[in-house]
């Protein structure tokens, strides 16, 4: 059986990239929402964690909302909610402009 956690940070953050300013906050809904889309969301990415042992770090999409989750062993852990298309690609430029500072 799979063991899902889904953090604060990712509630927090779906409520910051997806509702709507003055729409009401249902923590329940959002977890469940989080975790459907963790089961039920199309594979963006797939990485081995270095540190850790049959670990992987995720990128799922599910109904045009991305999230970020961790896979071990026997539990799913929802890091963080990307937000919608333009968000997550917003957050995918930024990534390679630090990159790109490095060199």
């Amino acid at each position: 059986m799979l063991n899902i956690i889904v953090t604060k940070h990712a509630i927090n953050r779906y409520i910051s990239r997806i509702l709507s300013d003055g729409e009401k906050v249902n923590i329940t809904k959002i977890k469940e929402d989080l975790i459907n889309i963790a089961l039920n969301g199309q594979l963006i990415t797939k990485k081995k964690m270095i540190n850790e042992e049959n670990s992987w770090k995720k990128v799922i999409q599910y109904d045009g909302i991305t999230i970020l989750v961790i896979e071990k062993k026997c539990s799913l852990v929802i890091i963080t909610c990307l937000g919608d298309n333009t968000a997550h690609k917003w957050y995918k430029t930024q990534k390679l402009k630090d990159q790109r500072r490095l060199y």
